[in-house]
């Protein structure tokens, strides 16, 4: 059984994160994210990369205008756009 140490991501499932890795306890001390379990320090990580969400991209404007209007690329460029 080994402790790993990590910074504490932004955003966490602790609960999920603990069944999914198999792990005896996952818990936050400080600015501390630590658990404990049997894998490694690789399999943790995995884990952790696994939880922290894609950062979300607002759409450019023209891709606002598209959505907007609904039409496509295709359509603005018949339209001479």
């Amino acid at each position: 059984m080994k402790d790993y140490t990590f910074p504490i991501p932004a955003a966490l499932i602790g609960d999920q994160l603990r069944d999914e890795l198999g792990a005896e306890k996952v818990w936050i001390d400080g600015d501390l994210l630590f658990i404990r379990g049997d894998f490694t320090e690789a399999e943790a990580v995995a884990g952790i990369k696994a939880h922290i969400p894609a950062e979300i991209v607002p759409p450019t404007p023209a891709e606002r205008l598209f959505a907007a209007t609904g039409l496509t690329v295709a359509e603005y460029k018949a339209l001479g756009l």
